[in-house]
């Protein structure tokens, strides 16, 4: 499954380092893409979560980024077993 969000400007004096993600899953074992512009590996890939969740609660997880420039859309694409549920994304 893939979802797009469209833009955002890392232009700006103190762009973001870290990604936080608040997941829950069932069965859940793989890892989410984090690319720009494109989906998946057709994209530049920024950063790989792995997620390893098999709860109803919600659990929170943190990835580094690389630098980035620009305004970009970004996607996000979960490959792997399982179900998860994304519910929010944070730029830190």
């Amino acid at each position: 499954a893939t979802v797009g969000y469209k833009y955002f400007d890392f232009t700006e004096q103190d762009p973001p380092q870290q990604l936080e993600m608040t997941l829950r899953g069932q069965g859940a074992s793989g890892e989410f893409l984090i690319s720009l512009d494109q989906p998946g590996e057709s994209g530049q890939v920024i950063a790989q979560l792995p997620v390893a969740c098999d709860s109803q609660d919600w659990q929170t997880f943190h990835i580094d980024l690389s630098a980035q420039s620009d305004k970009h859309a970004l996607y996000f694409k979960y490959q792997g077993q399982g179900f998860v549920d994304f519910l929010t994304f944070t730029l830190k």
